[in-house]
């Protein structure tokens, strides 16, 4: 037993000075393909940086890498690398590309030790992101057999992914129920409003809050109220005045000023509880749950300043501080995520691009299909072509968690999309996202919908999925999904 755990702490010993004499430095890959995989020129050292064992190991970064070949910069790979070891105490720099050109991938990856003339090459080609990044495993455990002088392949085998019976199922969600409505909805939320633990569906007409329960495949009306003085923008709810009954918050204009409405089921009907001058939206925010977030209004802009945290006192509602995300962007654009196991913001741009943004503002990747898709807005200030500015109210997202990345369950609204102000859309689908290693792709969709869908749920129990939809024929609809679990 003691030469068994003498060999063993030998063994760790020689582990620990093998891998500690070396120094990497990797440097940010260039990336030639389209823009949604331009965030690659940095993930992919990240995801190298993580599989080696290295514990001496740096990414060398842009600013440091442009002292570090000041004099250099028309040079070579070959000769920047050699620099580089020269300057430095690496024992090894790791530099490479990706490419892209239509459903063709291919990954580039050299190695330089100190001593040597020429790269060690590294290669993988492919069709399927998927593919690529499920491989790199077996190129990082290659680039230690080489730094360590070990025989090694070039070219790195891609295996075949065996697809999980989930992505063998029909990549639809299957439709329930459709439900007429004899007017135009224009938001909807769904809500615990009675304290029994089940979620009613709360419909805006523009006017006035209905709220449905769904008996014998029927909606039957159990509650409305009026919200007057406003011009629709939003609708929320969540229970967070604590008293176990949610309230529904309608987000409104007057006279081109803000005003949040907070009604609360009383005597089977909704009545005011409370008002605020700000924008408000409940997020799900990783770490934190479902929060009562606002922001204020602009003089100039439609959206001003940071995004805060509300809380109740004494029955008004409260700003309580900054969460941090992102002041450029306001409440509607965003959706705080868990991306690669840090925390982002997917955001709508204002062409209806749905983009991934790091905690620090940097755009990491671009979906390349438009989502969202909203003909609410904000008339207010005035843009760059001395007209008024419209700032468009985006539909909501909802994140679903998983393992390291979330998905996105968002809508994707079909139409003309000419001008910021003036849209129009005749179809349109609920998608979930799911990121591949690469970048966001549709995993699963509804049918398509004719008509404009102007808001969707999904439940506490990630079992349904709810559509609220606009038709210039037949008034509107409730479109009733299965989510399929993952």
């Amino acid at each position: 037993m003691k030469k068994i755990v003498i060999s063993f702490l030998f063994f760790i010993l020689f582990s620990i000075n093998a891998y500690g004499q070396e120094k990497i430095g990797i440097i940010p890959f260039k990336v030639f393909g389209p823009y949604e995989v331009q965030y690659l020129k940095d993930a992919i050292p990240e995801m190298l940086y993580s599989r080696l064992p290295f514990p001496q190991k740096e990414i060398i970064r842009k600013d440091q890498l442009k002292d570090l070949l000041k004099g250099y910069e028309a040079k070579d790979e070959l000769t920047q690398a050699k620099h580089l070891l020269e300057k430095t105490d690496f024992t090894a720099i790791i530099l490479g590309s990706f490419t892209k050109l239509g459903d063709a991938i291919s990954l580039d990856v050299k190695v330089l030790r100190r001593g040597d003339n020429n790269f060690k090459p590294f290669y993988m080609n492919t069709d399927k992101e998927a593919k690529l990044f499920s491989a790199l495993e077996d190129l990082s455990t290659n680039v230690v057999a080489y730094l360590q002088g070990k025989p090694v392949q070039e070219k790195i085998a891609i295996k075949e992914i065996e697809k999980p019976a989930s992505e063998q199922q029909k990549k639809e969600l299957p439709r329930i129920s459709i439900h007429p409505l004899p007017y135009k909805p224009s938001g909807m939320v769904l809500a615990d409003i009675n304290g029994d633990g089940k979620e009613e569906i709360v419909v805006s007409t523009g006017k006035e809050i209905i709220a449905y329960v769904l008996e014998n495949n029927i909606l039957k009306e159990i509650a409305k109220g009026q919200f007057k003085g406003i011009d629709f923008l939003s609708i929320d709810a969540g229970d967070f005045n604590k008293n176990n009954i949610e309230e529904i918050y309608v987000v409104g204009l007057n006279n081109g000023e803000v005003f949040t409405h907070v009604f609360e089921l009383q005597n089977q009907s909704f009545s005011k509880i409370s008002e605020i001058g700000w924008y408000v939206r409940v997020l799900d925010i990783p770490g934190k749950g479902k929060t009562l977030v606002g922001q204020r209004s602009g003089i100039n802009d439609a959206f001003s300043g940071d995004v805060y945290a509300l809380f109740y006192k004494a029955g008004s509602i409260i700003p309580e501080k900054p969460l941090g995300l992102v002041r450029d962007l306001n409440i509607y654009q965003i959706l705080p995520i868990k991306f690669r196991n840090t925390n982002a913001i997917a955001y709508f741009d204002e062409t209806d691009y749905l983009k991934i943004m790091d905690e620090k503002g940097k755009v990491i990747t671009r979906l390349k299909d438009k989502y969202g898709g909203s003909i609410l807005g904000v008339m207010k200030g005035i843009d760059d072509n001395r007209e008024k500015k419209f700032t468009p109210i985006y539909p909501r997202m909802f994140r679903i968690e998983n393992k390291d990345t979330d998905k996105i369950l968002t809508i994707k609204n079909e139409g003309t999309r000419l001008f910021l102000r003036s849209k129009g859309f005749d179809s349109g689908k609920i998608a979930l996202l799911n990121f591949d290693g690469a970048s966001y792709k549709e995993e699963m969709t509804t049918e398509d919908i004719n008509g404009y869908l102007c808001d969707f749920a999904i439940d506490k129990n990630r079992e349904k999925v709810i559509v609220a939809v606009v038709s210039e024929v037949e008034e509107g609809k409730i479109y009733l999904f299965q989510n399929v679990k993952k």
